[in-house]
């Protein structure tokens, strides 16, 4: 259920970053690019199949 609820936050974040993105006169394939980077780019400490306590 958290996972879900921080999915459609996001995905609402996302595409309202699109939509001014796009307001502005960017282009979208570039934001798309961009935004793909981004995640790519996010590292984190927990491993993926670390257990925490």
């Amino acid at each position: 259920m958290v996972l879900n609820e921080n999915y459609e936050e996001l995905r609402a974040m996302i595409r309202d970053a699109l939509e001014d993105a796009l307001v502005l006169g960017c282009s979208e394939k570039q934001v798309r690019a961009a935004f793909h980077t981004l995640i790519d780019s996010i590292e984190t400490d927990i491993k993926e199949n670390q257990h925490l306590p």
